[in-house]
């Protein structure tokens, strides 16, 4: 990430900057009259109505710019639903709760978690399935993949008002309804099993370098001065020459969160108010209303000095590179969303707490995914046992061997007073030592 500290340096753009989102922030930066934090220009590229990135349609799997686990294998959602089941158990099978996913891509999990467990009827009759999507080209694909129908094609004239809107419908897959919302805060009150893949990655992130001057926020500038090869709103990394609202409130919020010998060492961090602001918000409901949160990210524990990366077709390019048009993310600080769910909910009776992280693979494992791999194969033609075990080891290996298996981590949150949730029970044995 090349970043200017003199505003008067013009740096060459990269190629193909051009775009309808990159004239849309030039002109933001211009109209308020100075540059956009990382994380608000995040949120424009990724999020704008109209010209973001997950507002133009399909961009998972093969013919996106990006596959996720659940898209290499059917296990991943199959184990997610195992997942659920026992979690659901844990809870006390209650007869009614919600079975939440949030940013639920294709649908591709949630359908392969509804087949898994469509024989487990008492599971099934319980619960109701609510998507949180902002976008309605995914709804669309997410309704198309669950086989969805409106209430009046199930029901006909018994079916009451609202029968044919797709906010709500019934899925094929197990019978269930599917209800979809713009946001958490809009699912029913009562018991949640709350399932996040790929969630908190995409979120806007701030990022500040440590310079001779003390901590700085790094900005997003355009260029102004139109020279050959130059877009007139062709943008820039530059460094906040003084504190910012983030660098005053957010960074040392976080940084106290931190062991001091290790912020001594840091020459940069990200810091995602929205992922801990969005961990919080999960964390607050499990503690009012019972149930328990999966959340399966790519990250570690501690904070992460520069990990902004931008995907298009497969294949990283800068992260100014066609804004719109490329996915964004940074990697996920576990530590700050732990320190966001323990701060959350401070002395509640029910106060919640952050299982893990463990990895990918350890998570699978747990779950018995070797045992459903050689369960698959029994009834599997050769091309099928080729691309089941393709997709186990993308799943399980290390990341030195092309999988995700170690790079992405798997965190739970329960209420303090509840049983360990499944796969985590060795994280707590060794948290208890």
């Amino acid at each position: 990430m090349g970043i200017s500290e003199d505003t008067e340096k013009k740096p060459t753009p990269p190629p193909g900057s051009d775009t309808p989102l990159a004239r849309h922030v030039a002109s933001l930066i211009r109209f308020r009259g100075g540059p956009l934090t990382l994380a608000e220009f995040m949120h424009e590229a990724m999020t704008h109505p109209k010209h973001g990135y997950y507002t133009q349609g399909d961009v998972f799997g093969s013919k996106g710019d990006f596959i996720t686990s659940p898209e290499v294998s059917q296990m991943m959602g199959e184990l997610m639903g195992i997942w659920a089941l026992c979690a659901w158990q844990q809870a006390g099978q209650p007869k009614k709760f919600r079975l939440v996913e949030i940013g639920p891509g294709r649908g591709t999990m949630m359908a392969d978690l509804l087949r898994a467990t469509s024989t487990f009827r008492e599971f099934v009759n319980a619960l109701t399935v609510h998507l949180v999507e902002v976008s309605k080209p995914m709804r669309r694909l997410q309704w198309t993949m669950l086989r969805c129908q409106t209430l009046r094609e199930h029901f006909g004239d018994a079916a009451g008002p609202n029968a044919d809107t797709e906010d709500v419908g019934i899925s094929f897959v197990s019978g269930a309804t599917v209800h979809w919302h713009a946001d958490l805060d809009e699912v029913p009150d009562g018991p949640s099993v709350i399932l996040a893949h790929e969630l908190l990655d995409a979120l806007p992130a701030h990022r500040f370098m440590k310079t001779e001057r003390g901590w700085r926020e790094v900005l997003v500038d355009v260029l102004d001065h139109n020279v050959e090869g130059e877009s007139s709103c062709a943008l820039r990394f530059v460094l906040a020459p003084g504190e910012t609202p983030a660098s005053r409130l957010l960074l040392p919020s976080r940084l106290k969160g931190l062991d001091p010998e290790k912020v001594a060492e840091l020459g940069a961090i990200e810091v995602s108010a929205k992922a801990m602001a969005y961990s919080q918000k999960i964390a607050m409901r499990v503690e009012q209303q019972g149930g328990a949160a999966l959340l399966i990210d790519y990250g570690k524990d501690g904070p992460h000095e520069s990990s902004l990366k931008a995907i298009k077709d497969h294949k990283f390019v800068d992260a100014l590179h066609a804004p719109g048009k490329t996915d964004l993310s940074v990697d996920v600080d576990f530590s700050a969303v732990r320190q966001a769910v323990e701060e959350q909910g401070a002395g509640s009776d029910n106060k919640t707490m952050l299982h893990g992280p463990v990895t990918q693979a350890s998570f699978l494992y747990s779950l018995g995914i070797r045992t459903r791999l050689e369960s698959l194969l029994q009834h599997a033609s050769e091309e099928q046992k080729e691309s089941l075990l393709t997709g186990f080891k993308r799943l399980v290996d290390n990341a030195e061997h092309g999988g995700m298996g170690d790079k992405y981590m798997a965190v739970a949150i329960t209420r303090m007073n509840a049983p360990t949730p499944i796969a985590f029970e060795e994280a707590a044995t060794v948290m208890s030592e």
